[in-house]
C-alpha cells in the first residue's frame, strides 16, 4: 500500500510543476563553477528521496559571490540560496568566511549547505553550522544524507 502512495505522491508532484511551469531560483554563492556541482547535488538529493527538490533541471542557478555589489538585492530578490562546501582542509572555514562576507553585505540570514557528502566531516560541519549561527546570525540547512545499503534487500 505504502508503494502505491508514494506513487501517487510522485505523480501528484510531476502533475504540479507540469501545471505551473514553476521553476525555483537559487542563488548558489561563489564561483560560477560551483553551480554544476550544486545542480549534481539536487540530483543526488532528488534521487535519495527528498521530494521537495521536484525536477532538479528545473532549478536556476544564479551564482554570486559573496563580496559582490549585489547581495543585499539580491537576498531581497530570492529567498532561496545555497553556499557551497568542498571537501578540501581548510573549506569549513572558507564558507564560514564567506557566510561572515554575505551576513556583513546584507545577504541571506538563511541558506542551504550544498555539498558532495558530509559523512567523514559531521563534526566539521556541525561547528561551521553553530559558529555560523551564534556569531553571525546566519542558519545553515543541512540536508540528512540517507545511506542505503542494498544488500540487506536481498
Amino acid at each position: 500500500m505504502s508503494d502505491q502512495a508514494q506513487g501517487l505522491r510522485r505523480w501528484a508532484e510531476r502533475q504540479a510543476l507540469q501545471a505551473t511551469g514553476a521553476e525555483q531560483t537559487l542563488v548558489v554563492v561563489g564561483p560560477p563553477s560551483v553551480v554544476r556541482q550544486a545542480q549534481a547535488t539536487l540530483q543526488r538529493w532528488r534521487a535519495a528521496g527528498h521530494c521537495w527538490v521536484g525536477e532538479p533541471s528545473r532549478w536556476h542557478m544564479l551564482a554570486l559571490t559573496a563580496d559582490g555589489p549585489r547581495v543585499a538585492e539580491w537576498a531581497r530578490q530570492y529567498p532561496r540560496w545555497g553556499l557551497w562546501l568542498g571537501a578540501g582542509p581548510n573549506d569549513c572555514r572558507q564558507a564560514y568566511l564567506q557566510v561572515r562576507r554575505l551576513a556583513l553585505a546584507g545577504g541571506p540570514r538563511r541558506l542551504l549547505l550544498l555539498h558532495g557528502g558530509l559523512a567523514a566531516r559531521r563534526a566539521q560541519v556541525d561547528n561551521l553550522c553553530h559558529a555560523t549561527a551564534r556569531f553571525l546570525g546566519v542558519e545553515l540547512l543541512v540536508m540528512a544524507e540517507r545511506q542505503y545499503d542494498l544488500s540487506r534487500l536481498k
